[in-house]
């Protein structure tokens, strides 16, 4: 299934960031794309010819030539950040959306809060984190959601500076009790 063949693309994508001798020889970024391509490339939608890709867009742009967006609406699914959904013009199926930059910049907690913005929108999501437990990404979850920091839940409610309060630790609970 396409399923399985990403989660197994994504190990071996891993694998080869991991490996990688870092004098461009041996380009994780390429191998990346080149493993995604051949997965999309097997489903319909993949490859097609250009007339008939041309036909398709055609059909698009007429749709949207009849059907005119609003001031901040995107055609795609929306991330729920204005500024983001601007740029990216919202996403799509077929979109390959990748975020990048140094250790401890909020990429994770980009990523999750895109996908609980979906998923509050009433759309399917998964989540792949492959470097954090399943509570940690959920507890980075609840965390978003109450907005109370995950560091003070985890010290708990001892009263003392840098613990949560009771009234925090129940806006956790609660945003838990949501998800």
């Amino acid at each position: 299934t396409t399923l399985f063949r990403s989660i197994q693309a994504g190990g071996e994508i891993v694998q080869k960031a991991w490996s990688t001798n870092g004098d461009g020889s041996n380009d994780p970024l390429a191998y990346a794309q080149k493993r995604i391509m051949d997965i999309s490339g097997n489903r319909p939608g993949g490859l097609k010819p250009v007339p008939d890709a041309v036909g398709e867009l055609f059909d698009k742009v007429e749709h949207w030539q009849r059907n005119p967006l609003k001031f901040g609406e995107v055609r795609g699914l929306t991330t729920g950040i204005r500024d983001l959904d601007d740029l990216l013009d919202g996403m799509e199926p077929g979109n390959l959306i990748l975020m990048a930059g140094r250790p401890s910049m909020g990429k994770s907690a980009l990523a999750f809060e895109i996908a609980r913005r979906v998923a509050l929108s009433g759309h399917e999501t998964i989540i792949y984190a492959l470097e954090m437990t399943t509570a940690e990404v959920l507890g980075r979850w609840a965390s978003a959601m109450s907005g109370v920091n995950m560091r003070k839940v985890k010290r708990g409610s001892g009263g003392e500076q840098g613990h949560a309060t009771p009234d925090e630790m129940g806006r956790f609970m609660e945003a838990l009790g949501q998800m």
